[in-house]
C-alpha cells in the first residue's frame, strides 16, 4: 500500500503520525538553539502542569503530539496505526479523531487529579488506550471475542500494558482515563448502533464527565510546595521573549505568580531583560 493511498483511506490517522514525528524530530534537531530537551517539549505543547493550571488548558490535547524519545515515539505511533486502520474506517475519520482526542483530553485530566506529582508527561497513550477500549468494543459487538484466538491475543496484549504501567515515570491515570472515556464515547460514536438512546445517553455521559473533571481541574488542584519549577518556567517564557512574544510571557508570568502565590517569576523575568 503506497503513501498516497494511506493518506486517501485513512487521512486521520496519517495526519496525526505526521505531526507526531515531525515534533519528535523539531525536538531532537533541537530546532531552537539554546533551549533545553524539556524546554523544546514544553514549548511544542507537551502537559506541563503549572502553565496548564496557568492558563493553557490546551496542553491537555496537544500532549499527544508530543515525544522525546524515539523508542516512545515508534511504539506509540505503530500501535497507533495498527488500530486506526481498523477505527478509522469503521467510525469515519471525524468521529475517529473526536475518539482520539478526548480520550487524551480525558487521560490528561484523569492524571491531573490522581496523579498530580507528575509536572511533565508527553505521548499519545490517552488516546491509544481510548483506542484500545473502541477496539474491545468494537469486538465485543461484533462476536469476534468468541473466536479463543482473538481473545487470547486480546488478553495478552492487556497483560503487557498493565505490566507498562508498573514501571517508572509512566503516567498509568492517563491510561486508565483515556481507557474510561474511549470506552464510553464508543457507544456513543458507534455508527450500526441500534440503540439510538443508549448512543446519546453515552454521548452526553462523556461529555459530563469530561466536564466535571475539567472544572475539578481548575479549581481545586494547584501546585503543592515542592512543585515550583521557576528555572524551566523561567527557561521557557524567557525564549518567549526571544521569539517576540513579549505580551504573552508577561501575561503568563503574571498567571504563574497568582498559581505559586509570590513574583518570582515577574521579578527574574524582569531582570533577563
Amino acid at each position: 500500500m503506497t503513501l498516497k493511498t494511506l493518506f486517501k483511506e485513512i487521512p486521520g490517522t496519517c495526519i496525526v503520525i505526521t505531526i507526531c514525528i515531525i515534533v519528535f524530530l523539531m525536538i531532537n534537531l533541537g530546532v531552537f538553539p539554546g533551549l533545553s530537551t524539556t524546554g523544546h517539549a514544553i514549548l511544542l505543547g507537551c502537559y506541563y502542569k503549572p502553565f496548564i493550571l496557568a492558563g493553557e488548558w490546551w496542553r491537555l490535547i496537544t500532549v499527544g503530539f508530543v515525544h522525546i524519545s524515539f523508542f516512545h515515539c515508534f511504539m506509540n505511533l505503530y500501535a497507533f496505526f495498527q488500530m486506526g486502520i481498523s477505527l478509522e474506517n469503521h467510525y469515519g475519520t471525524r468521529n475517529f479523531l473526536l475518539l482520539l482526542f478526548l480520550s487524551v483530553l480525558g487521560g490528561s485530566l484523569f492524571m491531573m487529579i490522581r496523579q498530580g506529582n507528575v509536572p511533565i508527561a508527553v505521548g499519545l497513550s490517552g488516546g491509544l488506550y481510548g483506542c484500545m477500549a473502541a477496539m474491545v468494543m468494537l469486538m465485543i459487538r461484533s462476536g469476534y471475542l468468541n473466536n479463543p484466538r482473538i481473545r487470547n491475543s486480546l488478553i495478552h496484549t492487556f497483560a503487557i500494558n498493565l505490566m507498562i504501567n508498573f514501571m517508572p515515570n509512566v503516567g498509568y491515570m492517563a491510561h486508565l482515563g483515556g481507557f474510561v472515556v474511549g470506552f464510553i464515547l464508543s457507544i456513543a460514536l458507534e455508527p450500526k448502533a441500534g440503540d439510538r438512546t443508549l448512543a446519546i445517553n453515552s454521548l452526553v455521559a462523556s461529555i459530563a464527565l469530561l466536564g466535571i473533571l475539567g472544572y475539578y481541574c481548575f479549581t481545586r488542584v494547584d501546585m503543592g510546595q515542592t512543585q515550583h519549577y521557576y528555572g524551566t518556567d523561567l527557561e521557557v517564557l524567557a525564549y518567549e521573549k526571544g521569539l517576540g512574544l513579549n505580551d504573552y510571557a508577561d501575561h503568563m508570568s503574571l498567571k504563574l505568580n497568582e498559581l505559586y502565590k509570590n513574583t518570582i517569576i515577574t521579578d527574574t523575568l524582569e531582570a533577563v531583560k
